[in-house]
Parts: structure tokens; sequence; C-alpha cells
């Protein structure tokens, strides 16, 4: 997809996207459009399993948020996840949590604090290339 091409080189692209729709909430996850009825932006949230059984307390989970490039800096993101978040809490899902990449190019970092989001643990993914 257009929207995250920069920021997800190292991916095999097509098993990620497909595995990330597959576990997706519907009801939490939205499309930004452009006047002309264009995908600019997308969230996709999910009810990630593996954390609830890891922090013993059920939350979403955002997985996927992308912007168009051109359309960066106009709040896209800020709204996705604003209107993700409320959708989550409407269910009645206590927490949400988002998983970042350290090195994102994008300033992401900065937009989840100004949201409310708190960075609660570290974890380090380690690999060996063979």
């Amino acid at each position: 997809m257009e929207v995250s091409r920069d920021l997800f080189w190292s991916w095999n692209r097509a098993r990620w996207w497909d595995d990330a729709v597959a576990s997706m909430e519907r009801r939490w996850s939205f499309l930004a459009l452009d006047p002309d009825g264009a995908v600019v932006g997308y969230i996709v949230t999910e009810r990630p399993a593996q954390r609830w059984v890891s922090t013993g307390r059920p939350e979403a989970g955002i997985s996927l948020v992308g912007v168009l490039p051109r359309h960066r800096g106009k709040s896209v993101c800020s709204a996705l996840i604003r209107h993700s978040v409320a959708a989550a809490s409407a269910s009645g899902m206590p927490r949400i949590g988002i998983e970042v990449d350290t090195r994102n190019p994008s300033n992401a970092h900065a937009i989840y604090e100004h949201l409310g989001f708190v960075d609660e643990a570290a974890e380090v993914f380690y690999v060996i290339d063979q």
C-alpha cells in the first residue's frame, strides 16, 4: 500500500498486510479519505491475544497506522488514532496500546505521546541474519 511504502521496507509486505487485516477488529479500524474519496490514511486495530496473556488484562492494540507522505502534518494520523481509541473505549476496552519501531523515521513517537500514550515497557527484538 502506498501509504506505508516508505516506512515498512524490511517486511514481507504481502504477508505482513494479510496478517494485520486478518486479525483486525473492524469496529476499531478506519480509513481516512480526501474530499474525492481517495484513501490518504488508515488504522488497523486488533484484540492482541498475546498481549492479553502476557499482561493479564484486555486491551486493544493498534497494529498498523499510516498516512500518505503528502498528507502528513495535517493531523490525519491523530484523527485516526483518536477515532480508534474512542471506538475501542465505547466497546468496553479499558486500554489501547501500540508497538513502535524505535527507528521509525516519521517522528511517530511524538504523535503518540501527544495523544497520551506512555512508554510502558521496552521490548527488544534481536536477530541473526543467516
